[in-house]
């Protein structure tokens, strides 16, 4: 696979569409006018979030529109928000950092590295869950909704399966949360500890957290939206949590997500040699699309 060096990290976390798009002066002030320009039309034609660019020549912080429509607050470079699927990058790191340290080996099958799985689910090697190739079908929970470890595991297990693992593409939330429950049996700690210890991690300190439980995030949550209507997940979801667990359980602001990606690529997150494994490991989608892990 041909390796990309990364020189520009973006992360643009949104919240749903408000009414309200007037932009953050100070957060445009970070921003070359210009490009600041060019995002302010974006936001006049409905986006409402936070952007965040470093590298390239390229680098911005700007925010539009509200955190919360009905108190009236703005999203500004401070502004929390539920990452969602790009959950699954720091999941990916975690498991390529324990590869790097000969915990387990990307071929390993997952029956093999957590004890009760079975089913179809227990053939799928770490590689296919990483690249979304094991063909696991279905989901194993409700988002917010409380499933426990043993919970997560059986259902996982019941889980059929769409095709031979290996040879075709399914993307699997519950693939994703089978890693978290590898990282948590596998790692020496729980997954939320060893997220917390060795990814969600910049060399000035912690960044992010959960969007549900602990670690919490620092800073202010924006309100999600669904039609208009404010999402009932504030955060406050006490748990068990794994039916997010690996696939969607993040938080963070959009100036942490760039820094950190800047560091992963860098090698300051997982080590250099996993960062050349993460970027050798791909499913070949053809027409010049592939899948990396994460």
């Amino acid at each position: 696979m041909k390796r990309i060096s990364p020189i520009l990290a973006v992360a643009m976390l949104a919240a749903a569409c408000t009414a309200n798009s007037d932009t953050n002066p100070a957060a445009e002030a970070a921003c070359d006018p210009d490009l600041a320009a060019a995002l302010s039309a974006w936001a006049d034609a409905g986006f409402s979030g936070t952007v965040a660019i470093d590298g390239g020549g390229l680098d911005c912080r700007a925010a539009f529109g509200l955190a919360d429509v009905a108190a009236g607050t703005a999203n500004t470079d401070a502004t929390v928000y539920g990452i969602g699927s790009v959950s699954k990058a720091f999941t990916a790191a975690a498991v390529l950092d324990l590869v790097d340290r000969g915990v387990f080996a990307l071929g390993d099958r997952a029956g093999a590295l957590l004890p009760g799985l079975g089913g179809p689910a227990a053939d799928v090697t770490v590689e296919q869950l990483l690249l979304h190739t094991g063909g696991l079908e279905g989901g194993h929970g409700a988002d917010h909704r409380p499933l426990d470890r043993e919970e997560a595991i059986a259902a996982i297990r019941g889980l059929e399966s769409a095709f031979p693992p290996g040879g075709e593409y399914l993307y699997s939330n519950a693939g994703y949360s089978l890693l978290a429950l590898i990282v948590d049996e596998q790692s020496g700690s729980s997954y939320r500890e060893y997220m917390t210890e060795e990814v969600l991690t910049l060399p000035g300190g912690r960044i992010g957290g959960f969007w549900d439980g602990e670690p919490v995030p620092s800073g202010p949550r924006a309100v999600g939206y669904t039609d208009g209507e404010p999402a009932s997940e504030s955060g406050g979801f006490a748990g068990p949590h794994w039916a997010m667990a690996g696939n969607g359980d993040l938080a963070m602001t959009a100036g942490e997500l760039a820094d950190w990606t800047t560091a992963l690529f860098a090698g300051e997150i997982i080590s250099p040699e996993a960062v050349d494994l993460l970027l050798g490991t791909g499913f070949d989608h053809g027409e010049g699309s592939s899948e990396i892990p994460g």
